[in-house]
């Protein structure tokens, strides 16, 4: 196996992980609602496809154990490291949209490393998890993208911390103000 496919497939062990709890954890706070299913659908997907690449990546002599998802998952991240409880529901549905893009993105290089290593069973699993994946995937962008036609709902805060966010962009608001110099020009 070329060395890049062994860590690409250590990093889809971490990055779906990630997913999983990410999507699974922020399902609940989106209720039953049409994005709160897509993400448990899209956290049961990730999950499903650790344990998957578990059985494949040993099957190549390559464990992809609590150590590797661990360490790569604390050192990486596919979005910003804002908590989303300090988040407004748009931002949170578009923040763990990266976190599919990031996986089906890894999943499709994986694939052209499997044709590379002449591994035809490889590139199956990877076209598998892409096809669970992309209409998860497209179904979150949709959800995200149409939270534009009701902006305060978009805006609502999926937490008391959004508060938090809320203050601190109005002292850096502020901060700008006393910093622009007299008669500068707006921004």
């Amino acid at each position: 196996m070329h060395p890049a496919r062994h860590r690409a497939l250590r990093e889809l062990g971490a990055f779906s992980r990630q997913m999983a709890g990410h999507w699974g954890g922020l399902a609940g706070k989106f209720d039953d609602s049409p994005p709160g299913e897509v993400l448990r659908d899209g956290a049961q997907a990730a999950g499903d496809i650790v344990d998957e690449l578990r059985a494949h990546a040993r099957a190549r002599d390559l464990e992809v154990g609590p150590a590797a998802l661990q360490v790569a998952g604390r050192v990486a991240r596919a979005r910003p490291l804002a908590p989303d409880g300090a988040l407004e529901r748009n931002q949170a549905l578009r923040f763990a949209l990266l976190d599919a893009q990031h996986v089906l993105t890894l999943v499709d290089y994986l694939a052209e490393l499997a044709l590379a290593d002449e591994d035809a069973e490889g590139h199956a699993a990877c076209a598998a998890w892409a096809a669970r994946l992309r209409p998860i995937e497209r179904n979150m962008r949709r959800h995200a993208v149409d939270l534009g036609k009701h902006p305060d709902t978009a805006v609502e805060p999926i937490s008391v911390a959004h508060k938090l966010q809320y203050a601190i962009g109005w002292i850096g608001e502020a901060t700008d103000r006393l910093r622009r110099p007299r008669g500068g020009p707006r921004t």
